[in-house]
């Protein structure tokens, strides 16, 4: 259990972690950037593709171990009173941050999800489609970095 734990709530611990407290906050914020390439070109990269592909591990393995510390009970830290209504971290706690955690979560998936279908030209031409994708990956990022927080913060309604 403890290795789920690790796994899911890896952050990273430096000035700069601010922009990118976790490696899929990391990677999507490097995508954003990295998307601006893609403007001037027709084709995908292989070397940006690649970038999607490490974007979709660092989703995907600290949301299948938060699957499995749900099932096993787990709540996100800001969520749990560990007495006189205060997390962990001393800061009041919030139930509805719970919620807010997956539905960030199913968010960056349905952002990845679309990503995915840009940069095959599934729905709309793939000129088009690349030109959309900064504002995609900007959304994606935002949920990425707001996963996180709503971790370890309280929202607006602590206590309740």
């Amino acid at each position: 259990m403890d290795v789920l734990r690790a796994l899911h709530g890896y952050s990273f611990n430096f000035d700069a972690a601010f922009l990118a407290p976790n490696p899929f906050a990391l990677t999507s914020l490097l995508l954003f950037v990295w998307s601006f390439w893609m403007l001037r070109r027709d084709e995908v990269t292989p070397g940006f593709l690649a970038g999607v592909r490490l974007t979709w591990l660092t989703f995907l393995l600290p949301a299948l171990t938060g699957i499995l510390l749900t099932l096993a009970g787990g709540k996100v830290p800001s969520a749990v009173d560990v007495g006189g209504g205060k997390t962990k971290f001393g800061t009041p706690y919030d139930p509805t941050q719970e919620g807010m955690h997956w539905l960030y979560g199913v968010f960056a998936l349905l952002s990845l999800l679309l990503i995915e279908s840009l940069i095959r030209g599934q729905f709309i031409e793939r000129r088009k489609g690349l030109k959309l994708l900064p504002v995609v990956i900007l959304f994606m990022y935002g949920c990425a970095y707001m996963v996180g927080h709503v971790a370890f913060y309280p929202g607006s309604t602590p206590g309740r």
